[in-house]
């Protein structure tokens, strides 16, 4: 039995994406923090529900459209969990360097060493991403297994 393959496109383009969203919301929150300073707290909470809601809505489509074409999880299906985590990984380490980047061409993205974006940034974004997309793609394949049970009754 072989393994299941894997396309390179597929976690490239959501690692990118997902990396984009997170450096333009670190720097929504930036230029915004620096308008309304005593409303630091809530920009960041909202970039962080905005990066995560954008994880968790791409997880829970690959899930359903998963489901969708294998309605038996056991015969097969796409290896989901191992391509959210490398497009997880991309997002943080290709967000963290973009991010230190801007940085040092003058955008306000924080003051963070490199080391730090790509090692402890890079890990909470990896983390961030993939836990919503896995969530939203669990959540996805159980809606599109209720939602095809009753037909085949």
């Amino acid at each position: 039995m072989s393994s299941p393959r894997i396309d390179a496109r597929s976690w490239v383009i959501r690692g990118l994406v997902l990396g984009g969203v997170f450096v333009v919301a670190r720097a929504v929150v930036g230029d915004t923090t620096k308008a309304w300073p005593t409303h630091g707290t809530a920009l960041r909470m909202l970039g962080l529900v905005v990066v995560l809601a954008v994880a968790a809505a791409w997880g829970f489509v690959d899930g359903r459209r998963d489901r969708t074409q294998h309605p038996d999880p056991e015969l097969g299906g796409e290896d989901l969990t191992v391509r959210w985590l490398a497009a997880a990984a991309l997002a943080g380490f290709a967000g963290g360097l973009v991010a230190w980047l801007s940085g040092k061409v003058g955008l306000e993205l924080g003051d963070k060493s490199l080391l730090f974006e790509l090692t402890s940034g890079a890990a909470w974004t990896v983390l961030l991403v993939f836990i919503a997309a896995l969530a939203g793609k669990a959540l996805g394949a159980t809606l599109a297994t209720r939602s095809s049970a009753p037909a085949e009754r």
